[in-house]
């Protein structure tokens, strides 16, 4: 499966500042439903903030799947998070720390970028998703994926509940664990994205939880416009900036 990555450009003037190892957090960027590995870097400017925060940016193609070792038995999530990892760490100088890599995603992406940080906890430390589909069950009920597709990722939609897939319950599982890697989680959404429910339905239930979130609601619809405009801020917050 394709991959985009960019690297931060070492030259002074773009801002990028040196590492005491030698090796560049990474930011896992996701792309949405509809679009691919190139699409942040033709709808944004992360190639500048790449170089300004000189982070390191791996953006993985993972077609429709939802970012999910699928039903059908395509397995992208173990490539994306896990094996891909280990490739892009041989090959470049970017961190394998924790508290090094981060992810970012946009609507399906924003739903992978939070499943993973409460998957694979161990590896990532900070997740923010932009108008993410973050409720699958409403997912389903909605019919914003056709149902044999729908199967073909999550399987069986009446073990919904109880799924590894579920945002919440991957949640719950945190709580009944007594974790204390919890990972740092945000999203945002504009008031008039489709999917401003899912987000606001998450919010809510990681407040009942009394797990670490932030959520931003603000001006804005399910398009790129917003994406860019919040995609520098995010990564300043998950960089501690």
């Amino acid at each position: 499966m394709p991959v985009n990555i960019i690297l931060p450009d070492s030259a002074t003037e773009t801002g990028a500042k040196s590492v005491d190892n030698g090796e560049y957090p990474v930011l896992w960027l996701l792309h949405g439903l509809s679009d691919d590995h190139t699409i942040w870097q033709t709808r944004t400017h992360i190639r500048m903030y790449a170089d300004y925060y000189g982070l390191a940016v791996v953006m993985p193609s993972a077609h429709r799947s939802f970012y999910q070792d699928t039903a059908s038995g395509l397995r992208y999530f173990s490539y994306i998070f896990e094996e891909l990892p280990e490739l892009c760490q041989k090959a470049f100088r970017i961190s394998a720390e924790r508290e090094k890599n981060f992810l970012i995603g946009n609507s399906m992406g924003g739903y992978g970028a939070m499943r993973c940080a409460l998957w694979r906890y161990d590896r990532y430390c900070a997740a923010y998703s932009f108008s993410g589909a973050l409720d699958i069950e409403n997912l389903y009920e909605r019919k914003l994926l056709p149902n044999e597709e729908f199967k073909s990722l999550f399987g069986d939609p009446s073990n919904l509940e109880q799924s590894e897939s579920n945002l919440l319950h991957l949640a719950n599982e945190h709580v009944e664990q007594k974790n204390s890697d919890f990972p740092r989680l945000y999203a945002c959404c504009g008031k008039d994205d489709f999917l401003v429910n899912d987000s606001r339905m998450f919010a809510e239930h990681m407040k009942r939880l009394g797990l670490p979130f932030e959520y931003l609601e603000d001006e804005g619809a399910h398009d790129w416009n917003y994406w860019q405009n919040h995609l520098e801020p995010a990564i300043q917050t998950l960089l501690n900036k």
